[in-house]
């Protein structure tokens, strides 16, 4: 359980927010209560420049929540000039000062439609993919399921599964919309401990495709989205260059949204994606590419060694 308020003297409805002086008392209050997250909107915030306003709310909320000893996601709001980009500027560095805190920030509200699903996530690695890690994640707008379009919606799961971002979403649970938000391959990606954000491997004529490695360095496993934000159905391909593995490579794609093993291909696969919509897939090296090998450590620990066609490439 939540809490909402704004960093500033009142809220969107005008009610009493918690301004930089009352924060940390207020953050104090909301872990006396057992609460699991803070909410902080920037309505009514001060007049003044975007990027400063942002680094002084974010670094008084995360000190405020660790000086109040409980573990709380903060979701922070972060204003923009005039409501729109940072004039090129990168969110503030403070969205990662504190590397054991969950910290959410974002701008976006209600997904309406697959091009706005795609073209948030976009905003995202436009602004804020190098401050994407384990614990902290973008926002990338709530899903309101009720009447929402299925293909909206499993464009907005797809995206936010790609950019590692949180997903808000709406109680009216129909059979349809359960079997979209509970897709365990799909969680697969979105829930990746690496917490990568995909980047845009290639586009051209309202097509996309993006690329996110899964479960770290030399897995030899990356997923696939493809986008079509065009009204006709096209065919887009994928080459092996843009995954980062070597043209003779034997790759396994799985379409995860359908649950279905479509073959192993080499130097490139491609494939149909119907007209406004986006797909997810997952490419795998086959077995004996990528070898994983145990060492114990002094103390019992464990180090894993991981190799790929001879090489080390890793260590965890």
């Amino acid at each position: 359980m939540g809490i909402y308020s704004s960093f500033g003297p009142w809220t969107c409805l005008n009610f009493p927010g918690s301004d930089e002086e009352h924060l940390p008392q207020d953050t104090q209050l909301f872990a006396s209560w057992g609460l699991d997250g803070l909410k902080l909107d920037a309505c009514k915030q001060p007049v003044e420049n975007a990027y400063n306003y942002n680094r002084r709310m974010l670094h008084t909320a995360a000190n405020s929540i660790l000086n109040a000893n409980r573990d709380m996601i903060l979701h922070a709001v972060t204003m923009t000039d005039s409501w729109g980009l940072y004039a090129g500027r990168p969110l503030p560095w403070e969205a990662r000062t504190h590397a054991n805190q969950f910290v959410v920030w974002g701008v976006t509200e209600t997904l309406t439609s697959v091009t706005n699903a795609v073209m948030n996530a976009a905003y995202t690695v436009q602004y804020a993919s190098q401050l994407i890690a384990p614990g902290h994640y973008p926002w990338q707008g709530a899903f309101d399921t009720v009447g929402m379009d299925l293909a909206v919606l499993q464009a907005g799961i797809t995206m936010a599964a790609m950019v590692s971002a949180p997903m808000t979403v709406g109680s009216y649970w129909p059979a349809n919309v359960l079997n979209l938000l509970t897709n365990s391959e799909v969680l697969s990606v979105h829930q990746d401990p690496g917490a990568i954000c995909a980047s845009i491997a290639w586009s051209n004529n309202l097509a996309e495709v993006w690329t996110k490695p899964l479960g770290g360095a030399g897995s030899g496993s990356t997923a696939i989205a493809l986008v079509n934000l065009a009204s006709t159905n096209q065919t887009l391909q994928v080459n092996w260059s843009m995954l980062g593995a070597s043209a003779g490579e034997s790759l396994t794609i799985r379409d995860l949204w359908n649950r279905n093993t479509l073959g192993s291909y080499t130097n490139s696969w491609s494939t149909l994606v119907s007209a406004n919509s986006v797909q997810l897939y997952r490419a795998t090296a086959q077995t004996g590419l990528t070898t994983n090998v145990a060492v114990l450590r002094p103390g019992g620990l464990t180090n894993t060694l991981i190799f790929k066609k001879g090489v080390l490439i890793d260590v965890k």
